[in-house]
Parts: C-alpha cells; sequence; structure tokens
C-alpha cells in the first residue's frame, strides 16, 4: 500500500503522455528527478512551437491573452471567467478546469453561431494524435459550461510560397475537426478515470520504448508528442488581410520552415 502523497490533477499534457504510456506518466508525477534536461535542439523545437502559435493568433486577430507566466492556476481561471463575461469574443491561452484536468485553449472564439475552439501545431497535416489532443480540451471546456459549435486545428500551409513579406494569414490553414472530435469526445471520461487510477496504485510494470520524459518549459506552448490540423484561409475571420508581422518573427519562421523563404 503506497504511503506517497497522489497527485491525480493533470494537465492536457500529462493526459497526452498517459495515453501514450501510461509509466511515463506515472513517473512524471512521482519522480520529477527522472526528467531528461533539455537540449538545445529540443529548446528550439519548443520555441519554434510558440513562435507558430504566436503567428497564428492572426487567425483570429485581436484577441485578449490570459498569460501562463505570473499567474496561478485559479487566477488564469479567474480571467478567463472575467473575460468571457465582459463579452470579449477571441481569448488566447484561455485556461479552464474540469474532472481535475487543466487545459490553455490557444484560440478560443466567439463567431456567429457561437464559440469554436482553435487548437495551433506546427505540423503539415493532421495526425490522429491531435484527435485526442482536441478532444480532451472538448471534453474539459463541455464541462465548464461552453457549448463549442465547431474545433479547428490550425496548422502550416506547405503549399505556400514566399513571394516578398511573409504573409501570416496564407501561412495557415484551418482544419474544421469538430466531426471526429465529438465521437472521441465521448470516451475521454473514461480514459480520464484509467489514468487516475494509474496514479492511485503502484509503477505500471511496463514502458513505451519511445517514451521520453521532458522537462518542459514553464512559458512554452508545444507539447511533447503532439500535432495539429485546419483548412485553408487567405484571410483573417473579419475578411481583413493578416497582421504583419517583425522582421526578427520572420527570419525565425524562415529559418525553421524553409518553403516560407
Amino acid at each position: 500500500m503506497t504511503t506517497r502523497k497522489l497527485r491525480l490533477h493533470l494537465s492536457k499534457s500529462l493526459f497526452m503522455r498517459g495515453l501514450q504510456c501510461p509509466k511515463s506518466l506515472f513517473l512524471d508525477r512521482y519522480h520529477p528527478e527522472l526528467r531528461d534536461d533539455i537540449s538545445a535542439s529540443q529548446q528550439r523545437v519548443f520555441q519554434s512551437g510558440t513562435d507558430v502559435g504566436m503567428l497564428a493568433r492572426g487567425v483570429h486577430p485581436g484577441g485578449v491573452e490570459i498569460p501562463f507566466a505570473g499567474l496561478t492556476v485559479r487566477q488564469q481561471l479567474q480571467r478567463t471567467a472575467a473575460e468571457i463575461r465582459r463579452g470579449t469574443t477571441t481569448i488566447y491561452e484561455a485556461a479552464f478546469t474540469y474532472d481535475d484536468v487543466f487545459v490553455k485553449v490557444d484560440i478560443l472564439h466567439k463567431g456567429a453561431r457561437g464559440w469554436e475552439l482553435c487548437e495551433v501545431k506546427g505540423t503539415t497535416e493532421v495526425k490522429e494524435v491531435h484527435i485526442d489532443d482536441v478532444a480532451v480540451q472538448y471534453y474539459v471546456l463541455a464541462g465548464s459550461g461552453i457549448d463549442l459549435v465547431k474545433t479547428n486545428l490550425v496548422h502550416l500551409n506547405n503549399q505556400y510560397v514566399r513571394k516578398g513579406d511573409l504573409e501570416v494569414d496564407k501561412l495557415f490553414s484551418v482544419e474544421d475537426i469538430t466531426g471526429a472530435v465529438r465521437p472521441r469526445h465521448a470516451t475521454i471520461k473514461a480514459d480520464v478515470e484509467r489514468l487516475k487510477g494509474i496514479l492511485k496504485g503502484d509503477m505500471p510494470a511496463s514502458i513505451s520504448r519511445n517514451a521520453v520524459i521532458l522537462r518542459i518549459p514553464a512559458t512554452s506552448t508545444a507539447t511533447a508528442g503532439s500535432t495539429y490540423r485546419r483548412t485553408r484561409s487567405s484571410t483573417s475571420n473579419s475578411g481583413e488581410p493578416g497582421p504583419s508581422i517583425s522582421t526578427a518573427e520572420a527570419s525565425s519562421i524562415s529559418r525553421t520552415f524553409p518553403w516560407t523563404r
């Protein structure tokens, strides 16, 4: 019988880790000293994910950010609730918790039909793991009283050829994945309970050979093993051209994604 202090709260990244390898989740929660240090190449991956996330806000510009740094989880939840009550229609990094699962939504936008969730990924296609990623967010938001009418994956458009200044609105595609997310949402609760059960028990006997425990910076929006998808969008939601970006931002994107040069 274990005497350790139980740590049953999950973030989205921990939920995804547990789906891929329960033992990796267990070790992360109870043996953080075993985490690998972040290499320079991994840090570059995290930074590129952050850069892409910031640029993708051009899909729904003019929103309000709920920062992670400098705020407690409770404060992030309170600020998110306050913005929703205020009538803010676009929120970046909106924070929600339900059933001991905490998530931050890349872009939460209220359109003509209601709330839409946009998950941003630095990939060029939709992958199966993205459906789980968005489905757990759908589960938490539904449990928090947010009725999502649409879930989108925002990813890089590898058909875009840069001519002159980088056109952020053409750099991304936005794909509606609602049809795949809603059926998966129905099974999320069972997954959450299963992962909590693992954290209540002894260390799982096996571990995936592909599992890696990473120390992810608190300011990073990247999630190990995560991906995104979307449908192409040549303009912002308002029909106006997407926002311009600085020379430094354009240079960073060009180094990471050569086809944008």
